[in-house]
């Protein structure tokens, strides 16, 4: 689940900046391992899945997008 939020609010990303959102996956992905996740996910400018309501807002939005 901690994955799948962070995937989401990446892909909520690239729904405004395709670019954007790819640059700044590309450079996690070059931090993956050296920073713990809390870290990773602040480096990303991600909502940490700890915060409350982080994966609620998320949810909600892939909600809408299915039209659910």
């Amino acid at each position: 689940t901690l994955a799948q939020c962070c995937a989401l609010q990446f892909w909520l990303a690239a729904q405004r900046d395709e670019r954007a959102a790819f640059d700044t996956y590309a450079t996690l992905c070059t931090l993956g391992g050296s920073r713990p996740f809390g870290g990773l996910v602040a480096a990303a400018g991600l909502v940490s899945p700890f915060t409350p309501g982080a994966l609620r807002d998320v949810v909600r939005a892939a909600a809408q997008a299915l039209d659910l």
